[in-house]
């Protein structure tokens, strides 16, 4: 018998694995294998070309003069005159769901310039990063720190994090800094302490001992944050990841349908999943990201496994479609429905037809403040 003590001790997956049946564990270790598997499309190829153009900047950088023998007078120079360019950046956008972490993360772990990178003896050469919300300098500080293992006892001011940010990122030999939802830069409606970041992003870019090269990832509103800083906009090299749609993308769906049954043994696929409609169906309901169609169709598979059917079918998604949309009603089901593409899955989380008394929610806010006006 397990006591309170001994269970406290345990891990939370094992404290789960404990509790579930041996059909739930087998659904868990068949989806985990199904999300270990990355379903590469034009995004990866694009991805990959602007790292290997960062890794070639950096061997051309490292191999310059030692930055120690600048002369004081033109720190710019080497001494035989060569400009020193410094670290570069890739900036990634695309709307949300499109696969951007993925991505990045996939093409980092298939350089074999950068080895051992996500691994318990990641050497630290590259350092992944999430932007912080609300975003400041000071909590983005704070955040590199963090994930260097740096031991922080207390707040460190703004004016001091940063220079221990640059002299850690010395000391344990990153080079390569990625800050994931970077966009949330953007969000800084104070334009001195926006272009502080961005002077900051630069200084590191251009130290002379040790210059850090930056990949930014983010919705595309990290774009216009870039964009407003010219020196900084010369360094930068942007990849725009598209959304996909109907018909034009109808096989890469088909396909990765295809794949997923490949992983999950004993399932087949449903004559109605490769229907091209059902492929515009699952791009609609994922608004054209690739990220969130690979979701739905993992999702889906979990449904059917749960169920004990061995076809995966369209009845599936309309399941998961209801369940993350909290839609009961078929019409309103982009997988039920005839007229799926006039459903606008913007919305359909809440669109204001299930408040109460039937008001609206601009309605409702009327009402309470009338109530606080009498």
């Amino acid at each position: 018998m397990t006591t309170l003590g001994n269970t406290a001790r345990m891990s939370l997956l094992d404290r789960i694995s404990q509790g579930q049946s041996p059909k739930q564990r087998a659904i868990s270790e068949t989806m985990a294998a199904l999300k270990r598997h990355h379903f590469s499309t034009i995004h990866d190829k694009m991805v990959n070309a602007e790292l290997g153009a960062l890794l070639e900047s950096i061997s051309e950088e490292l191999r310059r003069e030692p930055e120690a023998n600048i002369a004081e007078d033109f720190p710019t120079l080497t001494p035989r005159g060569e400009v020193i360019r410094g670290g570069r950046i890739v900036i990634i956008t695309g709307k949300s769901g499109v696969g951007k972490t993925r991505t990045v993360e996939h093409a980092l772990r298939s350089r074999p310039e950068l080895a051992g990178y996500g691994t318990e003896d990641d050497p630290m050469e590259v350092l992944p990063v999430v932007a912080p919300a609300p975003f400041s300098l000071k909590s983005l500080g704070h955040e590199v720190l963090r994930r260097t293992g740096y031991p922080i006892h207390r707040d460190i001011r703004e004016t001091q994090v940063w220079p221990i940010v640059m002299a850690r990122l010395r000391e344990i030999g990153t080079r390569i800094l990625w800050i994931d939802e970077a966009q949330h830069g953007d969000e800084i409606r104070d334009p001195e302490m926006a272009q502080k970041v961005k002077n900051t992003f630069k200084r590191i870019l251009q130290d002379r001992e040790h210059p850090v090269w930056l990949i930014l990832s983010g919705t595309p509103e990290l774009s216009r944050f870039a964009q407003t800083d010219a020196s900084l906009q010369r360094r930068i090299r942007q990849v725009r990841l598209g959304s996909l749609s109907f018909p034009s993308h109808t096989g890469l769906i088909k396909g990765l349908i295809t794949r997923c049954i490949e992983v999950c043994h004993g399932l087949s696929i449903g004559a109605d999943l490769m229907e091209d409609e059902t492929a515009g169906r699952i791009l609609h309901a994922a608004k054209g990201q690739f990220g969130t169609a690979v979701e739905f169709v993992q999702d889906a598979i979990r449904e059917c496994l749960a169920r004990n059917e061995a076809v995966l079918s369209v009845r599936h998604f309309a399941e998961v479609y209801a369940a993350r949309m909290g839609v009961n009603d078929p019409d309103r089901n982009v997988f039920l429905t005839r007229h799926w593409d006039a459903i606008v899955v913007e919305t359909a989380l809440y669109d204001g037809s299930d408040d109460e008394a039937g008001f609206h929610a601009e309605d409702r806010v009327r009402r309470v403040r009338k109530g606080a006006d009498e």
